[in-house]
């Protein structure tokens, strides 16, 4: 098994990594502002916002084409220095402790051990949110995921999470979509650990059985500002390592809620507890599961009125989501509490009128551009991922709902 080790030198940790890059490392494609055009084009019927600013994508396209590569490195320099000077108050965010030297280290050691410039590093690192502020200043909390989470508790199989990944292709064209090789996939475990304070970890569970949170589906919130924190905070890693419990979980999520969002959020372990999170750029809000031990969200799962209220209700890509999110509680209650994978693959990928799960390109409404690339459903129980995932057929693509699946075995913290 690959131990990797987490220090707390930045730098030593940086260096590491960089020495596994070294001599194979290559610019990403999406760090060239050319390719944020497509993307722009693509999504900018699903701008509300800036609908609302009355800003057109003749404007939006003319401020895109004046940014260089050279622009935008410059660029990542300055929005690094300017996010390390703001450590937030450790009295509130005592886990952050001395985080601005330890991502500044990493940085650096990175850049030293790959031989590439430090700024080749941080426009890796923060191209999507820099590309956001090329499009009019644009803030990066505008953007928001489609995906859909799934969490049953109480089923044969024991605890079931289910996950769809929809998404715009465009950002893969350097990646092979195709069709799996192999039906049973062993997977290579890496353990996760820390010489100081926190918890270590395996296959994205900790060795509390603490599974972390996914994020998803949330909703716009048209009506919010953005949060004003831009210090670079990864919640996931936070709670993976320093929470053993849902209820912890909650907590820190509720304390660094200016950090995520917009999305919805399942947080669960591998003993059946979960919260469903729904979550604005500045505002959150717990669901409790219901009954039978489901909960559920993907775009358009806003049950909370205080959050509702900042949403445009009244959009199209709101309404067309809704029907989506309103066939998943048909197909829960139409399994009449006998949940199962069978019931969590109908919820994934079925075709519900109007708002399809298992979004495909020809059946996307105007002004939506992203289909579903993925689902999978994780047995927590037996250590078994199940993944279908689109792949392409010359220029035509083969959806998930008509892929077979592929079972990955992965291992689970204190089991053989």
């Amino acid at each position: 098994m690959k131990v990797v080790e987490i220090t707390s030198s930045g730098y030593e940790d940086g260096f590491k990594a960089g020495l596994e890059v070294k001599g194979r490392w290559k610019r990403g494609r999406l760090t060239n502002p050319v390719y944020w055009a497509g993307w722009t084009s693509y999504s900018y019927a699903c701008w509300p916002i800036e609908k609302r600013r009355k800003v057109t994508l003749e404007e939006v396209l003319g401020k895109l084409g004046s940014w260089t590569r050279d622009a935008a490195l410059r660029y990542a320099e300055k929005l690094h220095q300017k996010k390390m000077a703001t450590l937030p108050n450790l009295k509130t965010y005592p886990e952050l402790e001395g985080m601005d030297e330890y991502i500044d280290g990493y940085v650096k050691g990175y850049a030293e051990a790959a031989g590439i410039e430090l700024k080749e590093v941080l426009l890796e690192k923060y191209w999507k949110e820099i590309m956001y502020y090329a499009q009019v200043n644009r803030p990066p909390s505008e953007g928001v995921e489609a995906c859909t989470e799934i969490i049953f508790t109480r089923t044969e199989d024991g605890p079931i999470f289910g996950r769809g990944w929809d998404d715009w292709p465009g950002w893969y064209e350097d990646e092979a979509f195709t069709p799996p090789s192999k039906k049973v996939v062993e997977e290579k475990p890496t353990l996760i650990r820390y010489r100081g304070k926190g918890y270590s970890r395996v296959s994205g569970i900790n060795e509390k059985g603490f599974a972390g949170f996914v994020t998803g589906g949330g909703a716009f919130y048209e009506y919010e500002e953005p949060s004003p924190e831009i210090f670079p905070v990864d919640v996931g890693e936070l709670i993976l390592r320093y929470c053993a419990t849902v209820e912890e979980a909650v907590e820190m999520l509720q304390r660094y809620r200016l950090f995520w969002g917009p999305c919805n959020a399942v947080v669960y372990d591998v003993h059946g507890n979960a919260r469903v999170v729904e979550k604005s750029r500045r505002k959150m809000a717990v669901r409790d599961l219901d009954d039978a031990g489901v909960g559920f969200s993907t775009y358009a799962g806003c049950e909370n009125e205080d959050l509702k209220k900042l949403c445009d209700t009244a959009s199209p890509r709101f309404k067309y989501y809704r029907k989506r999110y309103d066939w998943m509680q048909r197909t829960v209650s139409e399994a009449k509490g006998n949940l199962s994978l069978e019931v969590v693959w109908k919820m994934l990928t079925g075709h519900a009128p109007g708002g399809a799960m298992c979004q495909h390109h020809d059946s996307l409404p105007p002004g939506l551009c992203i289909v579903t690339l993925g689902v999978w459903a994780v047995l927590l129980k037996e250590g078994r991922r199940l993944v279908r995932n689109a792949y392409k057929e010359g220029k035509d693509w083969v959806y998930p709902c008509s892929v077979e699946q592929v079972e990955v075995h992965f291992k689970v913290p204190g089991k053989t």
